[in-house]
This record gives structure tokens, sequence and C-alpha cells, in this order.
């Protein structure tokens, strides 16, 4: 059996205590970093992801949000793409994405044609 060049997972830290949710983050960027193997994931929670995560793509409402974390996870961005204000927040060097409050505010993808696919 030849060594795998990538992992695909769906949502393999749903349902797991925090702790556990670490643990199972800590063993697979380990992996990624150690085998050199490539890892792509499927996950509804992305905040306990985005330290060791290299690449990020997000869906929602048919569209596609698709680069670096540092060029995806944004406020503009991550509003553009839901359609709906979001925060992201960074508190002793970890990033948070949280549902804003409802502004009233139109966002769109037009800011960002780049990253944001309709």
């Amino acid at each position: 059996m030849s060594r795998p060049e990538l992992l695909l997972l769906d949502e393999p830290l749903s349902n797991l205590d925090p702790g556990s949710v670490q643990e199972i983050i800590g063993l697979l960027h380990q992996v990624a970093r150690q085998q050199r193997v490539a890892i792509f994931l499927s996950a509804h929670e992305m905040n306990p992801l985005l330290s060791v995560m290299d690449r990020v793509v997000y869906i929602a409402n048919a569209r596609v949000a698709s680069g670096t974390t540092d060029e995806v996870v944004r406020p503009d961005v991550l509003s553009a793409l839901y359609g709906h204000h979001v925060d992201v927040l960074r508190v002793h060097g970890r990033v948070m994405v949280v549902v804003g409050e409802e502004s009233g505010q139109s966002f769109t993808a037009a800011n960002h044609p780049e990253l944001v696919v309709e």
C-alpha cells in the first residue's frame, strides 16, 4: 500500500468534547506536516481549525469563498458570502468567527470577485 497524498474527512470533529477536538486537530496537523499529506475536511464549526489551516473553502448560499485563511476569514469577505454581518475576532492568538447583530445593511460579493464565486 502506498502512502496517501490526500486524506478526505467528513465532519471528523462533530459531536466531540472540546478536549477531543483539540487532540484530533493536533494529530491531523502533525500528520499533515510530518507525512506531507494534504487534508481536506468538511466541518460546520471552523473556529477550532482556523489556527492550523493553510487554505479554506467556505460554501454558503450557493457561493464559494476560497483562499488562504488571511484572505477569506475576514469580516468583509464572510459577510459578503453569507449575506449577513459576520465578525472575525482575534483574541489571545486565536481567531473566532461570530455571526454579528442584524444590521439591515446589504452585503454583496462585488467587492471580492477574486474570493467569492457565485
